[in-house]
């Protein structure tokens, strides 16, 4: 091969790379890069390093911040990422049942102009929506299934330095879990539901207060925050009337969020907990 064909193939190469690299840089999110997996995160593309200075942070909110979903109901939702001089950021999230392994479930919608790309139980950002200075946060919808299940929203998101370079990009994913919120058809009873738990955060003690409608078996358990559960605090019957019960974990936790669940026949309720 001769001088003037190696020069030639060289500059092609050269721009079949750049173009490639402009092209993807400046594409639409993926709608599997949502960190519910391990590996499964915006570094597969950015080559980006993880947040460690704590200057900024992923976000999940669920209007009103509900703990407890009602089936068939519409929520409104937003990812928000931010980080100082950052001037660029993409997100991807995905909806998963917790079973044997986790399942893609439910539905996720957005408006023509939000900005935000949305399939099944995928959403990503769209390229028009990823500009902005020191954050951005995207709106979209959730419609809860029928089945009475606890979902996960994973998420994964990335705030770029816009420098043209896949490097020096910040990563981020988080997750947020959301149970069932059980109900009875007769309207006059009341769900039973916990009332508060103290101290919140709390060490290896603590007072659970709970609200029982009517007698009934219930049974108390501390889940992480991907629903998982660590250990029974309480099988037992309780008369109605409200009661303070006391609890010491057998086991030591990480530092994290966690929930109580309280479950009898008819209802369940959910309380968040915070492990030191």
């Amino acid at each position: 091969m001769n001088l003037t064909k190696i020069t030639a193939l060289s500059i092609l190469l050269l721009f079949i790379c750049v173009w490639s690299f402009e092209t993807h840089s400046m594409s639409g999110g993926a709608l599997e890069v949502t960190g519910s997996t391990p590996g499964e995160n915006c570094t597969g593309c950015h080559q980006g390093i993880a947040n460690t200075d704590n200057k900024g942070g992923i976000a999940i909110a669920i209007a009103g911040n509900p703990t407890y979903y009602e089936p068939g109901k519409t929520y409104d939702m937003s990812v928000t990422i931010n980080y100082p001089s950052r001037t660029r950021f993409g997100f991807g999230l995905n909806i998963r049942k917790k079973g044997n392994v986790w399942q893609p479930i439910g539905s996720l919608t957005a408006e023509s102009n939000s900005g935000v790309s949305a399939r099944g139980t995928f959403a990503t950002h769209e390229l028009k929506s990823i500009d902005a200075t020191n954050s951005k946060t995207w709106l979209f919808k959730w419609t809860a299934p029928q089945t009475l299940d606890t979902f996960t929203f994973f998420t994964s998101g990335i705030a770029a330095n816009n420098d043209k370079d896949a490097t020096g990009d910040i990563t981020y994913t988080t997750s947020k879990t959301i149970f069932p919120l059980l109900t009875t058809s007769d309207k006059n009873v009341k769900p039973v539901f916990l009332k508060g738990i103290y101290p919140n955060p709390a060490q290896n003690e603590i007072e659970v207060e709970i609200e029982v409608s009517s007698t009934d078996f219930f049974e108390i358990s501390l889940l992480d925050i991907n629903g998982n559960l660590k250990e029974t605090l309480l099988p037992k019957t309780l008369l109605s009337g409200n009661h303070q019960l006391q609890f010491k974990f057998k086991n030591e936790y990480p530092t994290g969020i966690y929930f109580l669940k309280l479950v009898s026949g008819k209802y369940n309720s959910y309380k968040k907990i915070i492990i030191l």
